[in-house]
């Protein structure tokens, strides 16, 4: 027997064991009135769907968000400040249960609290019941109310009170009650008549029962217990059932009792994905911890914060622990996925470096002076070595049972005797003894790093088989590996190289991350992994291939200090901002998770990491921590929310945030905040406004001042404690413009400057067509004017002409010269009644006039008329007797000098749109300027007013030249026609 009493003791032992380490998987934290809770009681806790906590204290509601608290009381509408019970429905309201009976509802979008509308219809039990507990809220909104000494009653939404089917429950009854996804128990101590209650006088604890699922089975009562809390019923997982009456526990398995035994009150139960059970004792009964639902009914359990009185649990969506007390405000367990160990006099050093003794020891370097021994089972520790000097590496050889120091002077220590033999360098060579600052095992054989120096040996014993003092520039390699055909890698401050017999080659060729600091080299799965200095992790085939892994693809930092792989093939690198772990699951897909000091590492510095068993030994620079290899990490990421947008000091809350503004509401302010209540408040966020650079930033609000006009899109993320972004939380507003600026004004200014201005300009089309109007008439009078003064000249011209004839000629002769002349003269009066003559009538006009002039000066001239083919004196108009002084100046001036052989000739083209006439003659010349100071013709000054006018005064439409010489004068006239 005493060998199974040994057995069942060990075995209680293990289990106890076994459950310690579960809970030691929490770091619990305590919040108290110290840290803002109004009151140290509390009653009730939970969360809502934004992520908040609420809760219930004596002294008022208040919320927790991570950061700190706010609190709710009279002033927000709670009129009675003893918070009982809280209950979330599914619209994010809270329903709060007083101690006056009152029932008052928190409303998420108002972020205000307001009396619920029916607790006049509750006040007909205030004086029959000790509580009224709002326990559910169903799909239709009608309320659920547990009332102790009347049961479960339902109030619609309208007002109505309803009872529940009650016909199998009688008067002393524990009923249980089930609607949707709620599990109630109701407290029948009453008589039904109806839809009315009517309460039973002189109860009896003893003549209880529970009604269970229509079964009845009669309460025990221990007579002799003194406290009593009150009664409760639960329904956890796998169909379980527990009634907890009169300090009885009552465990059902669907329909069936399976045990009754006699405990402390419970308050409440929490099942945890692991099968842990956690009880909820008051009466500073503290926390119960179950290992699975039988021992729960065995009641074996581990005490947990004692000397407490729990009330309620909440398991948050990261599955950290929220426990409410009545004495000391509530307790967060947070979940870690590393503990630490316990070192007893050496916690809290830096642990340097870890070597594996065997499979249940490990020696551990400690502030780079002590090397000690832990058992990894029975948690002895004890110190196996201390060092005067720095030691900066360790490791131990399993086969000879020696642990080699690494230092300003190298060790070889005898474990089994304790005895300390110094490692020679290059040994009868030099004759002296060289430190090392780190081992590397390779195969068989050592690799061991100096300062500027290297050897490698086969026996530490011995001189090592290779050494670089005296074969190689001396040169500082912080990191080894083998290679293929017996050479090795070597890695240095400035790349990485290979070493081949006595040949060192640089390999800066092959890839840019050979020319980094490497500071470690390991082999994986045919491989090599380079943890570099600034360039995160490379992954070399050993040939041209080579892949990388940096901070932008999700590790910590591209800083690597050391690289371990576990024996699943799982990749460590160590850092100074924490550990990150690699696993492979395909040649070209991995996960990486990331472990700080939010998921329990004392320190983020990690300077190594071994794997015993199945756990991870970490050492940092505050102590040695382990994490299981094979850890789920249930690590949601939180969205951040946005709390408040202050426009103008105007405060709007997270669900009334405005998206349109007025032009002068353009300073505003956002308040964030990511409830991930395992960073503590130590959130880091990244903001930005449109698609501007993202701001890193700890706080948790941003100004933007005087912003222009225009649409914004604010987004916010938050990092979680694997250092992962959220998804960005947006809002998008947008500042109006002045009113002067819209759209609308500009096209409604548009139109009135477009009428206006076609206005002003139909008036100044008007003003300018009165006036031509009025320059016309005045041109066409002038032009008629000189027309008219034409005609006097011409016709003195012509009275000249005929009276000259006549008296040199006979008077037949003279009757047709004058006959002829009166021909001409009835043209010239046709012609001169209209503004424009064709071309040939003018030249008609011209042929006639000349033929008279010719027979008046008895033919000493001869005339001609070129016309050339382009000219169509059909169609091209210009004013009348336009030709006619220029001719009439070549006889009177030109052919009067000349006995006989006169000619005038009048040659017609057109050219680029004008009309070019030339009148040449071979009379006697003039001198030009002498003729125009002296004289100008009056037809010839005529006709260029004329032309100015015809032309509209632009002398670009017109021009006159003329050249003469003592061989003849000729005129050039270019006129544009019409």
């Amino acid at each position: 027997m005493r060998w199974f009493t040994c057995l069942i003791l060990f075995f209680n032992f293990f289990i106890i064991h076994v459950i310690h380490g579960q809970i030691e998987n929490y770091e619990v934290i305590n919040f108290s009135a110290e840290d803002g809770l109004p009151s140290n009681e509390c009653h009730d806790i939970v969360q809502d769907s934004l992520g908040y906590v609420w809760i219930a204290t004596d002294r008022g509601l208040s919320r927790f968000d991570g950061y700190g608290f706010k609190n709710y009381g009279k002033e927000e509408g709670l009129d009675d400040l003893s918070c009982l019970k809280l209950y979330l429905d599914r619209h994010n309201n809270i329903w709060i249960s007083t101690f006056s009976k009152k029932i008052f509802i928190y409303i998420a979008l108002r972020d205000t609290i307001i009396t619920y509308d029916y607790n006049h219809l509750l006040e007909q039990y205030y004086l029959t019941s000790s509580f009224n507990f709002m326990n559910y809220l169903d799909e239709c909104d009608d309320a659920y109310f547990e009332i102790d000494r009347t049961g479960i009653i339902k109030i619609t939404k309208n007002g109505r009170i309803i009872l529940p089917d009650t016909e199998n429950v009688k008067p002393n009854q524990f009923y249980s009650f089930e609607i949707e996804d709620k599990f109630m128990m109701g407290i029948s101590k009453v008589s039904y008549m109806g839809n009315k209650v009517k309460l039973k006088v002189g109860f009896s604890y003893q003549n209880s029962y529970i009604n269970h699922k229509g079964t009845i089975f009669l309460v025990k009562y221990d007579k002799n217990q003194k406290i009593f809390g009150n009664a409760k019923a639960f329904k956890y997982s796998d169909s379980n059932y527990l009634y907890t009456i009169h300090g009885h526990q009552h465990f059902f398995k669907n329909k069936t009792l399976l045990k009754t035994r006699f405990g402390t009150e419970i308050n409440d139960l929490i099942e945890l994905e692991d099968s842990l059970i956690l009880t909820a004792q008051i009466f500073r009964q503290g926390v119960k911890v179950y290992k699975n639902n039988q021992d729960f009914m065995n009641d074996k359990y581990l005490p947990f914060l004692e000397n407490i009185s729990a009330t309620r649990f909440l398991n948050d969506r990261q599955d950290n622990i929220f426990i409410s007390t009545i004495e000391d405000g509530f307790y967060y367990l947070k979940r870690k996925s590393i503990k630490l160990i316990d070192l007893e006099n050496y916690s809290e050093m830096v642990v340097s470096k870890l070597s594996k003794k065997n499979e249940n020891n490990l020696l551990i370097l400690l502030d780079e002076k002590n090397v000690v021994e832990k058992h990894l089972y029975n948690k002895s520790l004890k110190q196996t070595y201390k060092s005067p000097d720095n030691i900066l590496d360790i490791s131990y050889n399993q086969k000879s049972a020696e642990l080699y120091i690494a230092g300003q002077t190298s060790w070889i220590i005898d474990l089994t005797l304790t005895q300390k033999k110094p490692i020679g360098f290059c040994g009868v060579k030099y004759k002296y003894m060289m430190g090392y600052k780190r081992y590397i095992r390779i195969k068989n054989n050592i690799l061991a790093l100096g300062y500027e120096m290297f050897g490698v040996y086969s026996d530490m014993h011995k001189s090592p088989d290779f050494c670089s003092e005296g074969t190689l520039p001396r040169k500082r390699f912080i990191s080894g590996s083998d290679y293929k055909n017996d050479t090795y890698l070597l890695g240095a401050l400035d790349g990485l190289f290979i070493l081949n017999g006595n040949t060192l080659i640089k390999s800066d060729s092959i890839h840019p991350i050979f020319r980094s600091r490497i500071n470690d080299i390991q082999n994986f799965k045919g491989n090599y992994l380079l943890g570099t200095l600034g360039n995160g992790l490379g992954i070399w085939d050993g040939e041209k291939k080579i892949g990388t892994i940096k901070k932008s693809d999700g590790i910590l930092t591209d800083n690597i200090e050391r690289i371990y792989v576990d024996d699943s093939q799982n990749i460590y690198l160590c850092t100074k901002m924490g550990l990150s772990k690699i696993t492979f699951e395909s040649d070209n897909q991995y996960k990486i998770q990331n472990f700080t000091r939010h998921h329990g590492l004392t320190s983020n510095i990690i300077n190594d990491v071994i794997q015993m068993g199945d756990s991870l030994y970490i050492a940092t620079a505050n102590g040695l921590c382990i994490l299981p290899i094979e850890l789920k990490i249930k690590n949601e990421i939180i969205c951040p929310i946005i709390e408040q947008m202050m426009v103008n000091n105007r405060v709007f809350n997270l669900f009334d945030l405005p998206n349109s503004l007025h032009y002068i509401e353009n300073n505003i302010t956002f308040h964030y905040k990511s409830l991930d209540h395992s960073l503590s408040g130590d959130v880091t966020y990244r903001i930005r406004l449109n698609q501007n650079e993202w701001i890193e930033t700890k706080l948790t609000s941003i100004s933007f001042s005087t912003l222009n006009p225009g649409k914004y899109t604010f987004q916010v993320q938050a990092m979680n404690r694997d250092l992962k972004w959220s998804k960005a939380v947006t809002h998008t507003f947008e500042i109006k413009k002045p009113w002067w600026e819209t759209t609308q004004i500009k096209i409604l200014g548009f139109f009135i400057i477009s009428i206006l201005g076609y206005t002003l300009y139909k008036n100044r089309i008007n003003k300018i067509r009165d006036e031509n109007r009025i320059k016309n008439e005045m041109t066409s009078l002038e032009r008629s004017a000189l027309q008219a003064q034409m005609n006097p000249h011409f016709i003195f011209n012509c009275l000249n002409s005929i009276q000259n004839y006549i008296m040199r000629n006979d008077k037949d002769t003279a009757m047709d010269y004058l006959g002829k002349f009166a021909h001409l003269i009835r043209q010239y009066l046709n012609a001169s009644t209209s503004d424009a003559v064709k071309l040939e009538d003018e030249i008609s006009m011209l042929e006639n006039y000349l033929r008279l002039e010719q027979m008046r000066f008895n033919h000493t001239f001869d005339y001609t008329f070129e016309i050339e083919p382009a000219v169509n004196i059909s169609s091209i108009k210009l004013p009348p007797m336009l030709i006619q002084p220029f001719i009439e100046n070549s006889v009177l001036h030109g052919m009067t000098s000349i006995p006989s052989g006169g000619i005038i000739n009048i040659t017609f083209s057109q050219n680029n749109g004008k009309l070019n006439i030339i009148i040449k003659d071979n009379g006697t010349g003039f001198n030009i300027e002498k003729t125009e100071k002296q004289r100008k013709s009056l037809g010839i000054a005529i006709t260029q007013k004329r032309l100015q006018y015809i032309n509209e005064n632009k002398d670009e439409n017109y021009s006159i030249t003329t050249k003469s010489s003592e061989n003849g004068t000729e005129v050039n006239i270019f006129i544009k026609t019409k």
